[in-house]
């Protein structure tokens, strides 16, 4: 048998795997399929001095919508970064430019922006500064200038784009307005960073991360596959915790009648004997049977178990559903922002599920516990209780010795009184024969000893009311030795002698002298 913590381990295991392959779940996605990839559009618009011409700005504005609006159509919820960068004089040069946090491209919209005629350009310091904000996330990035940087301004950009790109994640498109040549020096700086799969990056044709979703082409059960083998697992969880809940529940229950009972029964001995009845029975208790509950809980989490194994390694088909877009599907959630907060819900049914085997465990020692410590005093009473009656057995036994036996026929009658001397019919011999048959007498009525290992409290009782009708009365503390015969003789106690024992009180009835001494002496 498998010990129970190497069990409970292995359970720990398995459901901690389950947990792995769905806890990075999004709430966000199950809430709205129709959100597209974390991709940020950034839009980094000159407004220097040199772009204060209204013609130039509005033709900047203009490259913007243009863009914006291809983006809109497919997501309008796609995030969007318009940032304007300047340095109002040289001071500013040397200072990051601050990216304007996204905001869905349904909301973006112009900014009119004062600048003055000597505004600098930080062109080196808007792509640096956004660069870094990106980091590793997926990003399209829009430079729209009229190509003129202002010298020894901050960063040079042709240099930054040296350093920072091209990055895997990262596209940068140059938005020239206006017709300086200049542009096409900047382009050419982040020429490899416009190229993927070997085609360019243009404005007409942007990056196909905005490209429809394909959240949109699965399946309803493609979709939601993941989310359903999700849902088993929390069930399975569940069940699993409701099931030790309510098995922790019975011990705690039993357990609380046993120790008030035993409190009880210190403050009420008179009712001794129907508590401890009580307490034997609730020390015996056996939890309920819910098998129908473990094996519910143990299909469910072996059925999203094998539905996971299906879903990460198979890739058939099944009429219209495929497992590889379901996967795509799961892994597509699994990568969203709101993951953390979805595998709060997840867990949350497994941290139950740990926590009610913790109680039941906990639980069932305390309910061991003091059944056990109950049944320890049980037994200390019980033999307490078997101590005092042994001795009782043995007292009445050796009070049987002080029964005094007569023998009327032995001693002769004067004046209707008992003579003090011996019938001349009996010698001495036959009186000392006689004296050592009446302690043999007294022998066979005190039975055969019973030895304390070998007893039961119900045997000592038996026997000692059997002994108590041969033990000397306060009334009556003599009998003659044939009433002794005939009492004895009921109990089947004389054994292989009782012919002898019975020829003795039939030569007693008759009065027959030569066979009271012919049964004396078989006896002696």
């Amino acid at each position: 048998m498998i010990p129970y913590s190497e069990c409970y381990m292995r359970r720990f295991a398995l459901l901690v795997a389950v947990v792995a392959a769905f806890s990075s779940v999004s709430l966000a996605q199950v809430v709205d399929a129709h959100a597209p990839a974390e991709r940020v559009t950034y839009f980094l618009i000159d407004a220097s001095g040199s772009m204060n011409e209204r013609t130039i700005a509005n033709k900047a504005e203009l490259e913007v919508s243009k863009t914006l609006e291809k983006i809109k159509a497919i997501n309008p919820n796609a995030p969007v970064s318009r940032t304007y960068f300047k340095a109002p004089n040289r001071d500013f040069c040397s200072h990051p430019i601050t990216i304007a946090n996204p905001v869905p491209a349904s909301d973006s919209v112009r900014e009119f922006v004062v600048s003055g005629n000597n505004d600098y350009t930080p062109l080196g310091n808007a792509l640096a500064s956004a660069v870094t904000q990106i980091g590793d996330n997926p990003a399209d990035v829009f430079i729209i200038t009229d190509g003129h940087q202002t010298p020894d301004c901050g960063l040079d950009f042709c240099s930054v784009a040296r350093e920072l790109l091209p990055r895997a994640n990262l596209n940068v498109q140059i938005l020239p307005v206006g017709n300086d040549p200049v542009t096409e020096s900047l382009a050419t700086c982040v020429d490899r960073a416009k190229e993927q799969d070997g085609k360019e990056i243009t404005a007409e044709k942007i990056s196909d991360t905005h490209s429809k979703s394909k959240w949109d082409e699965a399946g309803l059960f493609e979709r939601w596959l993941w989310l359903f083998i999700t849902m088993i697992v929390c069930a399975a969880s569940g069940v699993f915790g409701s099931r030790d809940g309510l098995r922790a529940k019975d011990f705690e229950h039993h357990s609380g009648l046993i120790q008030e009972n035993e409190r009880v029964l210190l403050t009420r001995p008179e009712n001794a004997s129907d508590l401890r009845g009580q307490i034997k029975t609730w020390s015996a208790f056996k939890e309920a049977d819910r098998q129908i509950l473990k094996w519910l809980a143990w299909g469910l989490l072996i059925a999203s178990l094998a539905m996971t194994i299906w879903l990460l390694f198979c890739d058939a088909s099944i009429n219209d559903f495929e497992l590889s877009t379901a996967r795509a599907m799961g892994w597509f959630v699994l990568s969203s922002n709101f993951s953390t907060a979805f595998a709060v819900l997840v867990v949350t049914p497994i941290i139950f599920a740990f926590s009610q085997n913790w109680r039941r465990l906990q639980a069932q020692r305390t309910f061991a516990f003091v059944a056990g410590l109950a049944a320890q005093e049980e037994a200390a009473r019980l033999r307490q209780e078997f101590g005092d009656l042994y001795k009782t057995y043995l007292s009445v036994r050796d009070s049987v010795l002080l029964t005094e036996l007569n023998s009327n026929w032995t001693n002769t009658k004067r004046f209707g009184f008992r003579s003090v001397r011996p019938s001349p019919e009996f010698s001495q011999e036959d009186l000392g024969r006689l004296e050592r048959v009446k302690r043999k007498l007294l022998q066979v009525a005190q039975g055969p000893m019973l030895q304390a290992e070998a007893a039961d409290t119900d045997g000592i009782k038996a026997a000692i009311q059997r002994i108590q009708l041969f033990a000397p009365r306060p009334l009556r503390k003599s009998r003659t030795v044939e009433q002794m015969i005939e009492a004895i003789g009921e109990t089947g106690w004389f054994g292989d002698k009782a012919a002898e024992w019975k020829a003795l009180n039939e030569a007693i009835r008759l009065k027959n002298v030569p066979a009271i001494k012919e049964a004396l002496s078989n006896l002696d």
